[in-house]
């Protein structure tokens, strides 16, 4: 599984010593957070964003998908709305660092990673490969070419998990400001009817369906 990695940095001040790279590591960084990554859409290829894609294809065939329920102002979102984070001490890990050279484009390697500071230092996190318990990902300084690849080893790994799909309804209410009045509309997204002076608007969401994210990606490539 493709995760999200993030690292908290100890202050500046710490002993750095480089000859024990894996001791240097926890000298430098105190915690790490994982959360996964969205797969890629089986269509154009390209990173899947709260289960969309900007891709022709991908659109068409959500399209037939949500028309299969048979029903009015369909939605997709994920299940929770936020992909949940797993904080880890580095201190509890097992971890090995090892110098290496990337043969491949350095820039593009961290494009969906992410940023690790404290007040004299800044560092780029890749994106992480979470295979059973193990995790791996790339470790590079701002301002220079030395990268390192790290490994952590003892993350349970029915912690990281992708969130769900849901199918659901929005409808948007539409109340009057003044609270005397008791008036209200209901907008169904072409059509809002007696509407008088201010208003404030209330969605709301009625659940039709939920499925794992590798269930809805398979049923969208069946249409």
């Amino acid at each position: 599984m493709e995760v999200k990695v993030n690292l908290e940095l100890h202050a500046p001040g710490h002993c750095q010593d480089r000859e024990d790279l894996s001791q240097w590591f926890k000298h430098l960084c105190k915690a790490v957070s994982i959360e996964p990554l969205e797969p890629l859409c089986p269509f154009c290829g390209g990173r899947l964003r709260n289960a969309r894609c900007q891709c022709h294809e991908f659109d068409v065939r959500l399209q037939k998908f949500l028309s299969s329920y048979n029903k009015e102002d369909l939605h997709i979102g994920l299940k929770p709305d936020i992909p949940c984070a797993t904080v880890f001490k580095i201190s509890d890990m097992s971890s090995q660092i090892h110098v290496t050279t990337f043969s491949g484009n350095l820039l593009s390697l961290f494009d969906y990673g992410t940023a690790a500071c404290n007040r004299k230092q800044t560092w780029f996190v890749s994106q992480g490969n979470l295979d059973g318990q193990d995790l791996g990902f790339w470790l590079r300084q701002k301002g220079c070419e030395t990268v390192y690849r790290c490994y952590f080893s003892g993350i349970p790994e029915h912690l990281i998990f992708l969130p769900q799909v849901r199918v659901y309804i929005l409808k948007s209410e539409f109340m009057g400001n003044n609270p005397k009045l008791q008036h209200s509309l209901i907008f169904t997204g072409r059509k809002l009817r007696g509407l008088i002076g201010g208003y404030k608007k209330i969605n709301t969401e009625q659940e039709v369906d939920v499925m794992s994210y590798a269930e809805f990606l398979e049923k969208l490539q069946s249409f």
